[in-house]
């Protein structure tokens, strides 16, 4: 790793909104890696991050990758609902010596996916479990032993080692208990979200759906709670700062979005049901659709600025 744990958290930090206390348990991770402390008989971390859509638990496993190899893609993600039947467990592991496919069966799991996902050669690697509450029982019994081993053994009989490997999983459970909370039906009052204890109310759901051995094998859990509008104003900030930095380097060309559009847009993608994923539709519905049509048609010549305004994001160009 040849960013400092103080790199790692600024780059976390700029990246993920409101999700402080995930990011501190992330970059202590990797102190402790870098100080040569990790234990080498298991992952070196192994994480659960809760709560409802839109507020950032799968970008978080994607900005460690971004932030440990400067790219997001580097990263060994293993969709959980894609493995709801206990045989597809195959496409993991591989199938076992005699099965019909045994040799074109290309395990996601390996050796060689995992070297692939840690960027540098003996790299820690970010492994993605997303929405875990979906996979088959046999999957959970494949990660106790990943979780308590750091290895998992192949069906070829070759050992996957994980013991510099961040585990996180991503679930809603319990999301649906907090909105009740959130949003209660009958028109009591909603307490403030500070004072809500979230974490128990996961815990409680976690409890009820995942077996003991597996929840002890976790090292952590956090819950992402629904973003609050100023923490989504800051992603659709950093939206439009996304499009004004690939309009600049594709056409150079500057992108001026006035204040009064930019609260006109929140107040179109704000929706706590939904979190940061409204943004990027708005975003793309009210600005970058229209922005790539009027590129495409008025061909601005390199300096100029396309200038956005008014409640419905009107656009004009200032010639240079």
């Amino acid at each position: 790793m040849f960013k400092t744990p103080a790199q790692i958290r600024k780059e976390l930090a700029c990246r993920i909104i409101g999700q402080t206390e995930a990011i501190d348990f992330l970059v202590d991770v990797l102190e402790v890696y870098q100080a040569g402390l990790a234990d080498p008989g298991r992952p070196l971390a192994v994480v659960l991050l809760l709560g409802p859509t839109g507020v950032g638990k799968t970008h978080t496993a994607r900005t460690l990758a971004w932030a440990l190899h400067d790219d997001e893609k580097k990263l060994l993600k293993i969709d959980c609902g894609e493995f709801q039947k206990s045989h597809e467990i195959a496409k993991l592991i591989g199938a076992p010596p005699g099965y019909i496919g045994h040799r074109e069966t290309q395990p996601l799991l390996s050796t060689d996916t995992l070297r692939a996902a840690s960027g540098i050669p003996g790299g820690i690697s970010v492994v993605l479990f997303d929405e875990i509450e979906k996979a088959a029982p046999a999957l959970f019994d494949l990660l106790l032993g990943l979780t308590d081993t750091g290895e998992i053994r192949m069906a070829d009989g070759s050992v996957t080692d994980f013991s510099k490997s961040i585990i996180i999983m991503t679930s809603n459970i319990g999301s649906a208990e907090m909105d009740r909370i959130l949003n209660p039906v009958f028109g009591l009052v909603r307490e403030r979200k500070e004072h809500i204890d979230f974490e128990a109310t996961a815990e409680r759901a976690l409890r009820k759906r995942f077996r003991p051995e597996f929840l002890n094998r976790l090292d952590r859990f956090f819950v992402y709670r629904p973003l609050t509008r100023e923490e989504v104003f800051e992603v659709l900030k950093r939206e439009i700062i996304e499009v004004s930095l690939s309009c600049l380097s594709k056409h150079d060309v500057c992108l001026e979005v006035e204040p009064e559009t930019r609260r006109a847009l929140l107040d179109i993608a704000y929706d706590p049901r939904w979190g940061a994923r409204e943004v990027k539709r708005t975003i793309r519905r009210m600005i970058t659709i229209p922005l790539a049509r009027l590129i495409n048609q008025a061909n601005p010549r390199p300096g100029d600025v396309v200038r956005i305004y008014g409640k419905t994001a009107k656009m004009e160009i200032i010639t240079a």
